[in-house]
Order: structure tokens, then sequence, then C-alpha cells
């Protein structure tokens, strides 16, 4: 008779279910891709996990393998390599009620949403915000916080951008709040 031990698989699972804790929703733009967007889906959720391994003694004194996983923090290079706008909309850039529009080298990519169980420190949903845009091949996001206090909230809503980032000049930016994503 086998013995199956239960208690490594479900530490495993609970470590894995609290090192991603939002939800993202892709959605590209341009012809209907569903399938694109699941990959981007599925490598942000995987650029977000670093998984190890622990020799592990159960109490039958069996030995066996813990897979754990836990958040991955982005590298400093990693968090350069992404502008991430709040309510501000960079030049060559437009939005209005009939949709967006971006004026070459720039390429709108896509929007997304990224929504949390609970309040989430910002920083930790800027770096999701910044993982979402690497996912799906751009280098800046022009987001919306969706509600809470100062210095957390539920999540953020936005568009992702190919921007030629030699062309950034913050001060040319238009502040306020980005319509409807």
């Amino acid at each position: 008779m086998r013995s199956i031990h239960l208690f490594p698989l479900a530490s495993t699972a609970l470590l894995a279910a609290c090192s991603h804790s939002g939800k993202l929703v892709y959605t590209s733009f341009g012809p209907a891709n569903p399938a694109g967007d699941m990959q981007v889906v599925q490598t942000w959720e995987k650029s977000g996990v670093s998984t190890t391994t622990r020799d592990q003694v159960a109490a039958t004194g069996r030995g066996y393998k813990q897979v754990v996983e836990t958040r991955r923090e982005l590298t400093a290079e990693e968090r350069r390599s992404v502008v991430v706008l709040v309510d501000t909309i960079p030049e060559g850039i437009e939005s209005s009620t009939s949709g967006w529009r971006a004026t070459r080298p720039h390429a709108l990519l896509g929007k997304f949403r990224i929504l949390y169980g609970s309040e989430t420190d910002k920083d930790r949903v800027l770096d999701d915000v910044r993982r979402a845009v690497m996912a799906s091949g751009g280098n800046m996001a022009l987001i919306s916080w969706l509600g809470g206090p100062q210095e957390s909230t539920w999540g953020a809503a936005g568009v992702v951008i190919r921007y030629d980032l030699t062309r950034f000049d913050s001060s040319k930016a238009q502040s306020g709040k980005i319509p409807s994503i």
C-alpha cells in the first residue's frame, strides 16, 4: 500500500497561491487574438514567481522534495525598462471619447486590468504592471489606480504602449484623468 503525503502538497499549493495574488486580464488591440492574450497572461504569471526545491523529511522519516514558490522581485534594470505614468498621457498618444491613437513610431499594444482580493501596496502593483507591460512587448503603461487609500489600491487599469523612449519628455505629457479603459 502506498502512502500519500498530503501535507507537503497542501503547503506547496498554499505557498503558490500566496506568491502572486493579483489577477491580470489583458486584451490586445487590433485583430482578435485570444490565444495571444492568454500567452501574455501566462507569461505575466510565470514572471512573478521564483521556484525553489527544498529537501524535507516527513513525520515517517521518509525524505521528499518540496517545491516552494515565492514572489520574484523585479531587478533594477527591469524596473527602469518600463515607464509607468499615472493619469498622464505622453506626447504622441491621444485619447478621446472615440478611443486611443498613437503617432509613429509609437504603437498601442493593448489594455489591461489587474485586480487584487484586498488592498495592495502600490509599489507591488507597479511591479505587476511592469511585468504585464514586459509580457506584452511594451515599454510604457498609462494607468489609473482602482480605488483605495493613498498608500494602497485594489488594482490598476491601463494601456500598454511600445514607445520610442528617446522621444519621451515628461514635461510635454498631459496630466489628467485617463478616460475609461
